[in-house]
């Protein structure tokens, strides 16, 4: 121990190692968290092939080091030596952890495989809520028997299928199909996209006889009720508007017309129909203002958005993804809320820790990446946007600035993932997302009253929305419709990075200056 214990410390003085770092032990649970997180996307990006053999020792000797360097060596010249080469060696280990975490994500596909491009009989059932779009249905099948073989992997499969007969969760069917293997396109990896759900095996347009039904348990009977109201918003609105809002307050998004989705995708406002922690994030930071005109302080309505996050993910049915993005939005919020981006980006960081451990093929997720750019925006660009901006009313201040914040630091991923920007994408989302705001908070209070209420006094007290919506439609069709504004620009990953790292110098170098 003590000839390593030199060895580092002749490394440590023959290169200079002399970093002023004041030290604390939070930098410790900081550096980890970092580390974790590189590991992972290292690891995702670059196929390493390395045996857990390898990795399992790895850890092994970086926490060894650990542990030598744990105390101040001497002599005093080279006091606090230690306690950087500690931190490297923290580092280290914590991005070896990510690389085994990563490795034991990736599922072992050893039973599907011999049953592609054949046509096959499966008995499974309904494992997550159906997918239902304008011409088809989409159903994630848990397989319980592939031919007369009790299926005992892990594996999922994803149908295809008409949009009527309509399944539900926890339905029995027995299927006849030719089971694919997921392809990779030219610009989408999709084997990999399905692989966060644990997805290896496809089938379009099946055989389906519905055999029985498990629909006992809280999922069921959440899915049911949302499944009830998204009906009653059908019954009461029209269409486009009855999708539109049933995205927005369920989270559904059933027959929007391509059209409009296009000109969403055009304007930048594809966020705002689609539950996700940047939704949440721009629609808390939007209902804050509204209830400090209520008279609550800061904090209480912090709380108050909490419970109300907590009670929307539940209603809408708890799944993996509104969970995440309950989370993120909450995280946003406590930073508007407290106006304390320190504490807000350390529990950023711990929370996409705690997201990596439960999945880590959740970095393959798009929306995963624009509620943590947002999220962060949200957290630490409004100082430097409110110098900026200068602005005096109230209103606008408390609306454009998490909104121009948010927006800034999604565009490079943007980019990165759909290969375009929108030169509309700010002003657009500036002038509707007040107004989305509106929509959900007058259309809420009425959503628990449709089972009892008629229909005519549902569409009475559906006006208020209604009138809102067709308002944010229409701005989004006249820019999504100009012939300028919507530039095709793809951006590799390394672009990428460049721009967060530009991003990251410039907002922290600012804050820096405010706090001197």
């Amino acid at each position: 121990m003590e000839v390593l214990r030199e060895i580092g410390r002749r490394c440590y003085e023959h290169f200079s190692l002399k970093l002023r770092i004041p030290w604390r032990k939070s930098y410790i649970v900081l550096v980890a968290g970092f580390g974790f997180v590189a590991g992972i996307i290292a690891h995702s990006f670059i196929d390493f092939n390395f045996s857990f053999f390898w990795i399992y020792n790895a850890l092994l000797l970086s926490g060894v080091l650990i542990l030598i360097f744990w105390k101040d060596p001497t002599p005093p010249r080279l006091r606090g030596a230690s306690k950087k080469i500690r931190l490297i060696f923290v580092g280290v280990f914590f991005i070896i952890a990510g690389f085994a975490r990563f490795n034991l994500g990736i599922e072992e596909n050893k039973i599907l495989p011999e049953f592609y491009e054949k046509e096959i009989k499966i008995i499974g059932i309904v494992a997550d809520e159906p997918i239902n779009k304008i011409d088809k249905q989409q159903l994630i099948i848990k397989p319980e028997h592939i031919g007369r073989d009790e299926f005992i992997g892990r594996e999922q499969i994803l149908l295809t299928t008409s949009l009527y007969p309509q399944y539900e969760y926890g339905d029995g069917l027995e299927i006849n199909c030719k089971l694919q293997k997921p392809k990779i396109f030219e610009d989408f990896d999709y084997a990999r996209y399905l692989s966060m759900q644990n997805i290896y095996g496809v089938c379009y347009w099946p055989a389906i006889t519905q055999i029985n039904a498990d629909k006992r348990g809280a999922m069921s009977a959440l899915l049911r009720v949302k499944s009830s109201l998204i009906a009653k918003i059908n019954q009461n609105i029209h269409e486009p508007l009855a999708s539109f809002l049933a995205g927005l307050t369920v989270g559904a998004r059933n027959a929007i017309p391509p059209k409009l989705l296009d000109n969403f995708q055009r304007t930048g406002t594809t966020h705002i129909i689609a539950i996700s922690g940047w939704n949440i994030s721009f629609l808390g930071a939007m209902f804050l203002p509204v209830l400090f005109a209520l008279g609550l302080r800061r904090k209480s309505a912090f709380y108050v958005m909490l419970v109300l996050i907590f009670l929307f993910v539940i209603f809408v049915g708890a799944g993996a993804s509104v969970i995440r993005a309950g989370i993120m939005g909450s995280l946003a919020l406590y930073a508007l809320a407290y106006g304390r981006y320190n504490n807000a980006g350390r529990a950023l960081l711990y929370s996409i820790c705690l997201m990596f451990l439960i999945n880590s093929h959740i970095i393959y997720d798009a929306g995963f990446w624009l509620s943590v750019s947002a999220t962060f925006g949200l957290i630490y660009f409004p100082p430097i946007v409110e110098k900026y901006l200068q602005i005096k009313i109230k209103f606008l201040r408390e609306t454009l600035i998490p909104t121009t914040s948010a927006v800034i630091f999604t565009l490079p991923i943007s980019s990165f993932v759909f290969g375009h920007i929108s030169l509309w994408s700010l002003p657009v989302n500036i002038l509707i997302l007040p107004f989305v705001a509106y929509a959900i908070i007058f259309a809420l209070p009425v959503l628990p009253f449709l089972i009892f209420i008629p229909q005519n006094i549902a569409q009475i007290l559906f006006l208020p929305s209604v009138a809102i919506l067709n308002f944010i439609i229409k701005v989004i069709n006249l820019f999504g419709n100009l012939p300028f504004g919507y530039l095709p620009l793809k951006i590799n990953f390394f672009v990428m990075l460049a721009f967060y790292v530009g991003l990251l110098y410039f907002t922290f170098w600012k804050l820096k200056q405010y706090e001197e």
